[in-house]
């Protein structure tokens, strides 16, 4: 079960159990009065209040985006069996790409037919950055696949990240 469900519903219990405890209270005082219709109306409206306050607050309760960040990026690099080490990059999306390896470079493009037409140059050639620090540098996981890159561009280097269906061979 996914972290998320879990924590649904584990906020839907916590709320119910607040929201019930404090009906229960009120329908207890109500026991007290002649007329207690009013009792009933005012418990009812506590415990819902009290139901939306406490899920909201449990659940609610959200990471920052750095934190959202990070943990999104451990979990790739744990899809992926990427232990960062003294040099970590930046990370290029590119799931909407095609890819293929080809003779220590990858190439992408947003079309099928971009990729094989190179008489248009609707493509993108990246080598493969092969640097001291790791021993691979394509890190294969279920669903994608990260690379290392070097564009040739103004000494950028960054981890590229495919979507293996995507893959051609």
């Amino acid at each position: 079960m996914k972290t998320e469900t879990k924590n649904q519903l584990s906020a839907l219990f916590f709320a119910l159990l607040i929201a019930g405890m404090i009906f229960c209270i009120t329908m207890i005082v109500a026991l007290l009065f002649k007329n207690p219709i009013g009792i009933y109306w005012t418990g009812g409206s506590l415990a819902g209040i009290a139901y939306m306050a406490v899920y909201m607050i449990y659940y609610e309760s959200k990471e920052t985006a750095a934190q959202k960040f990070f943990k999104a990026k451990e979990k790739l690099f744990e899809h992926v069996g990427f232990k960062p080490d003294w040099v970590e990059y930046a990370i290029d999306d590119c799931t909407e790409m095609h890819w293929l390896l080809t003779n220590g470079s990858v190439k992408f493009a947003k079309t099928l037919k971009a990729l094989y037409d190179e008489s248009d140059g609707e493509y993108y050639m990246d080598s493969i950055y092969t640097q001291r620090f790791y021993k691979q540098w394509v890190y294969r996981g279920k669903d994608v696949t990260m690379i290392f890159c070097n564009p040739g561009v103004d000494g950028i280097m960054w981890f590229k990240v495919f979507d293996n269906k995507k893959e051609q061979k």
